[in-house]
């Protein structure tokens, strides 16, 4: 029916949002749908993806949180990568969501077959790992991180090592980044006497 749709420009009803803020997009991306469904849509309406709901959540939210297929959650992420860092109004980026404490966290392979496993995806968390290194260790509102949650659920080794890696690779370029930017002010002699020991980072 959408692909009909699209192909007659017939969209109205996909641009309208609901009572909760939510567009037609972000109730599709939770029933696992093919990538061809969630690129035509965006590239008939490329606004989608960028939109938020009165939760602060983004379609990138509801994907990850429903076990879209990593094919979507990458072409998502290829068109708006600051999804990956959105926090909703609970505090959690899309990361946090992948850790679904639920028995029936159902993610969608992307494979031929069109297997269904219970996530989360290692491929699935190495791109938002990638997108938003930053969210790893970002606490919601509940005082727990995404490596927390993984933690909690008993994720796969694989998974953990993964985070903990990139978590740490992106502590030590935030640190080489802090260091180089620190500088003592270059002034005349008078100035450098008062200013002797004073350290300014560069914003």
């Amino acid at each position: 029916i959408i692909l009909r749709a699209s192909k007659q420009n017939n969209l109205p009803n996909f641009l309208r949002r609901y009572p909760s803020g939510q567009t037609v997009l972000q109730l599709i991306c939770r029933m696992h749908p093919p990538l061809d469904v969630v690129r035509i849509l965006n590239e008939k309406v490329p606004s989608l993806v960028h939109l938020i709901d009165n939760h602060k959540r983004s379609i990138l939210h509801d994907a990850v949180q429903s076990g879209a297929s990593p094919q979507v959650i990458d072409y998502l992420l290829k068109v708006n990568k600051d999804a990956a860092m959105q926090t909703d109004s609970e505090g959690k980026s899309p990361l946090h969501l992948a850790f679904n404490e639920s028995n029936e966290y159902w993610c969608d392979t992307g494979n031929d077959a069109g297997d269904i496993i219970i996530g989360p995806i290692l491929s699935v968390i190495e791109m938002l790992c990638n997108a938003a290194p930053s969210m790893i260790t970002l606490e919601d509102k509940t005082g727990l991180s995404p490596l927390e949650r993984a933690i909690r659920i008993k994720s796969s080794y694989k998974i953990i090592k993964l985070m903990q890696r990139k978590s740490m690779a992106e502590w030590k370029r935030l640190e080489k980044m802090h260091k180089s930017d620190n500088f003592i002010v270059n002034a005349d002699d008078e100035s450098k006497k008062s200013l002797k020991g004073s350290t300014y980072t560069l914003s």
